[in-house]
């Protein structure tokens, strides 16, 4: 089963091998920031997971759950206006490797994991998913009257490269050195750079060349 993640990428599971949902939520104004939303939806993620299993999990900028190096869920939100209503549109779409079997692993371009290797557990999809549901729910609530302002500081905690020194690949094949400093309201990357902090709200996350 093909699904799609950031940057036209494809998300690969098979049958039982994990759990792979969308949610749409309609805020009821247009002003929703999605790259901010997008980092809300990690947290609540990580907290389920938490909640259901003895998982040291954490996240890699902006949305990618990962267990040491490797990653065990993605998400992806696309949005849209309603003209009519006024409203925001989100469909929140999120994966989560359960037990991948090895030819769906040697599929994945990038080092992947999942709960079985974790845990050694074959973990109940069901329960985790009506965790999630009700972590989500509560979060997205939250997130409607205060934003992603009071969530920050919770984020950067669960952040796997907070001030580390990293390499920021960027669309254009730009390479940017610096130490990730933290992250503004609006979901973006502070990177300590020899030109000083700087803000980035696309890019990708590596320590390839630095160790």
């Amino acid at each position: 089963m093909h699904g799609r993640g950031r940057m036209q990428r494809k998300w690969l599971s098979g049958l039982g091998a994990g759990l792979t949902f969308s949610l749409k939520w309609t805020f009821p104004s247009t002003v929703v920031n999605l790259p901010s939303l997008s980092l809300l939806i990690s947290l609540a993620v990580i907290r389920a997971l938490r909640r259901c299993a003895p998982v040291d999990v954490k996240v890699k900028w902006p949305n990618d759950i990962i267990c040491g190096s490797k990653k065990l869920a993605g998400i992806l939100i696309e949005g849209r206006h309603d003209a009519a209503t006024g409203a925001f549109v989100a469909i929140i779409g999120i994966g989560i490797n359960f037990k991948l079997p090895n030819e769906i692993k040697l599929g994945i371009a990038k080092e992947a994991t999942d709960l079985f290797e974790i845990t050694g557990q074959i973990l109940d999809r069901n329960l985790i998913l009506g965790v999630l549901l009700d972590e989500l729910i509560d979060i997205l609530k939250r997130f409607e009257v205060s934003g992603f302002a009071p969530f920050k500081i919770g984020w950067i905690n669960h952040h796997a490269y907070q001030g580390k020194s990293v390499k920021l690949l960027m669309p254009n094949n730009e390479e940017v050195f610096g130490t990730i400093t933290g992250i503004n309201d609006d979901g973006s990357l502070c990177l300590q750079t020899t030109a000083g902090t700087r803000s980035f709200s696309v890019g990708e996350i590596s320590l390839r060349d630095l160790q």
